[in-house]
């Protein structure tokens, strides 16, 4: 089934009482929720999953528990529709809750959505600083993998190649070890434009992988990691050889 009719499914389930939602129920129609935007955000959906993360923002202000792990899994969501004041907000809003629910992970989900915000206003020394920072709480899987490619981005713009390669290769193993390969096509982008800054990588091993990230997403229907593939490989090729085809290749996407 695909994703987006499987979230669906089991917002319905959850929302499907006359009476009002009881704790766990919410939780679910709220996990539902962000993995419907998500999903939208994956398929080149990006004011669909806008809507959705602000749905599941708004019941998460409910659910105190659950405005963290909300917020983290949504803010790339909102950087994606360049609403940088809003994911700041956010952020200031989750350092407002109170101390009893900042416990286990939480506080280094407030240091991954700041070092994304960093990165998306291209301060990257600081980026770097506060993402190192929230990769050395965050263990569940489902919360490391935008960390580990952010960290990726932001370590190849500072010239550290080498830590970034080893970074984005933690993220690629851990998806295809959880079975949760719905990101594989982006980390996979991430691996290449990496690659392609090492002289000593051959920029063919690049193009090859860029085009098995194609193949994913494309099997995927995923159109929105299908573009960020094909941008990556449009500016290796202009960079290169062959800039005309380069144009026709995106004009096609």
């Amino acid at each position: 089934m695909p994703a987006v009719e499987w979230f669906e499914t089991a917002r319905l389930t959850a929302a499907s009482g006359l009476r009002p939602l009881q704790y766990f129920e919410s939780r679910t129609k709220i996990m539902a929720d962000i993995g419907v935007a998500r999903t939208k955000w994956a398929l080149g959906l990006p004011e669909q999953a806008l809507h959705l993360a602000w749905a599941a923002i708004e019941q998460a202000r409910e659910q105190r528990s659950t405005l963290f792990g909300c917020v983290h899994m949504c803010f790339p969501i909102f950087l994606m529709n360049d609403l940088d004041a809003a994911a700041e907000a956010l952020i200031q809003e989750v350092l407002a809750v109170s101390t009893e629910y900042r416990v286990g992970t939480r506080p280094y989900n407030v240091d991954m959505v700041k070092g994304l915000l960093l990165q998306h206003r291209g301060r990257y020394v600081e980026a770097e600083a506060e993402l190192r920072k929230c990769l050395a709480g965050l263990r569940v899987a489902f919360l490391r993998f935008d960390a580990l490619q952010a960290m990726a981005e932001v370590l190849r713009t500072n010239g550290k190649e080498t830590e970034a390669l080893s970074f984005i290769d933690e993220a690629i193993l851990l998806a295809q070890d959880t079975g949760a390969v719905f990101s594989l096509p982006d980390l996979m982008r991430t691996k290449a434009e990496v690659m392609m800054v090492q002289p000593e990588i051959a920029q063919g091993q690049a193009q090859e992988l860029l085009a098995e990230a194609l193949q994913i997403a494309r099997q995927q229907g995923a159109l929105g990691w299908e573009v960020r593939v094909e941008l990556a490989m449009a500016t290796d090729r202009s960079a290169t050889a062959n800039p005309s085809e380069a144009r026709a290749q995106l004009k096609d996407v």
